[in-house]
């Protein structure tokens, strides 16, 4: 194998994988939109909360008063659960490796190389493509 070199590939590196392109951290667009759903959440809350008091105002009622108590610790719930998700969100990278990503998905190790090679050549495409 050696002689011939049956076993070369220009792409073929042993440490390439080590040194694969950071990704976005696709944890963060989730946490993100949890917290703009959440922030919806306690808007909705609030304005209902200030609706219900504008009535008990008028006048008392047991009902309201119990409706009111319960938005009350559903608002706390939900802005603690905003307060866990901000931090949490400091907490994580901005960028993960590509490989950390992937684990135990499909994507084999020889399909991060291809990719590799691929985007390669389509640099080198566009290199000389600016040339010309």
């Amino acid at each position: 194998m050696a002689k011939f070199n049956l076993d070369y590939h220009p792409g073929y590196d042993i440490n390439e994988l080590e040194n694969q392109p950071f990704v976005d951290n696709p944890d963060i667009a989730l946490i993100k939109q949890a917290m703009q759903i959440l922030e919806t959440e306690i808007d909705q809350l609030s304005t209902s909360q200030q609706d219900i008091q504008n009535r008990l105002s008028n006048r008392k009622d047991k009902r309201l008063t119990k409706k009111l108590s319960k938005i009350v610790k559903e608002l706390e719930d939900k802005k603690n659960e905003k307060s866990n998700f901000e931090e949490k969100l400091t907490s994580l990278p901005e960028k993960v490796s590509i490989v950390e990503l992937l684990k135990g998905k499909k994507m084999s190790r020889c399909d991060l190389e291809k990719k590799k090679l691929y985007s390669i050549a389509s640099e080198i495409f566009v290199f000389f493509a600016k040339e010309f």
